[in-house]
């Protein structure tokens, strides 16, 4: 006799084992994507962390390029613009720089200076009380004061040139600054985002590996229930296996002896019957 059979369970026991093969590949399947999940968060925060610092350090070094240009620009007012000029600080490592800017303009301010002093060198010269040297003096003045509009302008010339150059690097910096002052704020905002959506994510697939735990764990819980319960019918059927056992050996004697015990039994009511009649004043002899 066929024991599976006998229970009437096995197809749904079996379907059972199977449900639970098939929700620990997906639980393997889920914990696995949470792993790279992990990681990737991971690689994000480390590369958002040297963007970051990439980009402070660019927005710190083209800072302090623009400080330096206003202050050299502040530096040329003072020279050429004085009306123009705005006081400034200059830092401990732009001292030398400063320094050398002064230099050379005190050096190009002599020069100019030299220049000018050369026509009233002549008009002191060439001083006289007479007419004729009045009228020298005259053209002296006119002269030097023809070299003063010419220097003037000059300086002038020199100061618009200089002063246009540092115009322009300015502009680049700040276009530089705000360019990168955007790719921080748009690379910060994506992390953000990737952050947001891999948290979501994370607790989606957390809650359904947690629902098929619990899964899990019912069906262990039932085949754990069939097993213990199959193991007690199998012991029951064994008992009644044996005893169908011994009653079909009983079964088969009785059938086995059955003509001799008719024989015994139809020979022992004869004697009976005659015992009877022996009582009853019969005589058999």
């Amino acid at each position: 006799m066929d024991s599976e059979g006998s229970l009437g369970r096995p197809e749904g026991h079996c379907k059972r084992k199977e449900d639970l093969k098939a929700i620990l590949a997906e639980i393997a399947t889920v914990t696995a994507g949470l792993k790279e999940l992990d990681a990737s968060v991971e690689s994000a925060t480390k590369q958002r962390k040297d963007e970051h610092a990439v980009s402070a350090g660019a927005l710190a070094e083209n800072g302090a390029a623009k400080e330096l240009l206003e202050m050299a620009r502040n530096r040329l007012n003072k020279f050429y613009n004085p009306a123009l000029a705005a006081p400034a600080k200059a830092a401990p490592a732009e001292a030398s720089l400063v320094q050398e800017v002064d230099a050379d303009l005190v050096d190009r301010n002599a020069e100019n200076e030299d220049a000018d002093e050369a026509p009233s060198f002549v008009q002191v010269t060439a001083h006289s009380e007479s007419d004729e040297d009045d009228a020298s003096t005259s053209e002296s003045d006119e002269s030097n004061s023809d070299d003063q509009i010419v220097v003037i302008k000059h300086k002038k010339e020199e100061s618009s040139g200089a002063l246009r150059m540092i115009t322009l690097l300015q502009e680049d910096l700040g276009k530089q600054i705000l360019e990168i002052e955007l790719e921080e704020k748009e690379g910060q905002k994506d992390y953000e985002t990737f952050i947001q959506d891999s948290a979501d994510k994370r607790a989606i697939d957390s809650k359904a590996v947690a629902d098929k735990e619990s899964t899990k764990a019912k069906i262990e819980t039932e085949l754990q229930k069939g097993k213990e319960k199959k193991a007690g019918e199998e012991s029951s059927l064994s008992e009644s296996q044996q005893e169908l056992s011994e009653l079909h050996g009983d079964c088969d004697w009785l059938i086995k002896t059955f003509d001799a015990r008719k024989a015994a039994r139809e020979d022992e009511t004869d004697a009976l019957t005659k015992a009877r009649a022996v009582l009853a004043g019969a005589d058999y002899s």
